[in-house]
């Protein structure tokens, strides 16, 4: 006897969540009874799915492999149920959102209230994660898109621009740099530049603009690389020096913190484009272009009017 759909849900859900009480929880069943239907279906393949001893729970080599078929099978499975609700004008189900967390904390929420009312039958799960760990749920179908810096270029992952934003430098009080309006990255001081850890997208380019390597910063015996640019600014602000900024995180400052601490770039503005990636084969795309909508119709003038005509930076990390 094969596993039926159920236990492959169950299989899955446990497999991205790595925890039986939360699996439990999301598909709305009590922990034994998850527990009790998995086993089963171990015991009808012959085989163990998951390594129980490991912490976080994980999968073993042959059970991945199984794990990587159910997928497949329950994406084409879901694709039929998806048929009816194509054209309705309620769109059901989750939707698993990875973005950038150089975006996380100014894009979802400009659309989360109004995605909320639009359409009540998605429930939208979002985490944080850099490119790479967005690309890699992807193809493990463990999110269903991500919203980040394009372009990929990957393989079998499909892109949609949602909008394009210019960066900005974000500096000490006191940093030489903000006596001019405008700024060239020839005047850019290497050794007085805060960047984000490696990983992080926004790393890359900050050094991409600025043309040279990174080596040494303000402190030369202190490397500080930070998660985000909430922490960069605390030590910049305490310590001096500088980093990059995109106009989606300058728009939650102060009027006053842009106007002391602040400064564009000189034209042709360096800039990014963000947008969403997902699987070219997913049966969800009804739901994604739904979020893709309602993120562009909730942008503010300045990231909707942007001109594209200004130096995009063709890098992904």
């Amino acid at each position: 006897m094969s596993p039926t759909l159920t236990q492959l849900h169950y299989i899955i859900t446990l497999y991205r969540l790595r925890h039986f009480g939360r699996a439990a929880k999301v598909c709305s069943v009590t922990q034994p009874t998850l527990s009790m239907q998995i086993k089963k279906a171990e015991e009808e393949l012959g085989f163990h799915i998951f390594d129980r001893s490991q912490n976080p729970l994980s999968p073993t080599p042959r059970g991945l492999e199984f794990i990587r078929q159910a997928m497949h099978v329950i994406s084409a499975h879901q694709e039929l149920l998806q048929l009816k609700t194509l054209s309705s004008d309620t769109p059901t189900g989750e939707l698993f959102v990875g973005i950038i967390p150089t975006l996380a904390s100014s894009i979802p929420p400009l659309f989360l209230s109004n995605f909320a009312e639009m359409y009540p039958g998605i429930t939208l799960r979002i985490v944080e994660k850099t490119t790479d760990e967005i690309i890699d749920g992807l193809r493990s179908l463990k999110i269903d898109v991500g919203v980040l810096a394009l372009p990929l270029m990957e393989k079998g992952i499909d892109e949609q621009k949602l909008f394009t934003e210019q960066f900005y430098i974000y500096a000490h009080p006191h940093e030489e740099l903000l006596q001019y309006d405008e700024i060239t990255v020839d005047i850019l001081p290497m050794d007085r530049i805060w960047l984000l850890d490696k990983g992080h997208c926004l790393r890359e380019q900050s050094l991409q603009i600025c043309d040279r390597r990174f080596e040494a910063g303000l402190l030369n015996n202190v490397r500080f690389e930070a998660g985000g640019l909430d922490t960069l600014r605390q030590v910049i602000d305490h310590v001096g020096g500088y980093t990059l900024i995109t106009e989606s995180y300058a728009r939650l400052l102060t009027q006053n913190v842009r106007t002391a601490q602040v400064r564009p770039f000189v034209e042709p503005l360096p800039a990014r484009s963000v947008g969403g990636a997902f699987l070219t084969n997913t049966w969800k795309k009804n739901s994604i272009q739904h979020l893709f909508s309602c993120i562009t119709t909730s942008l503010p003038r300045s990231l909707k009017n942007f001109n594209t005509a200004h130096h995009i930076l063709p890098i992904r990390s």
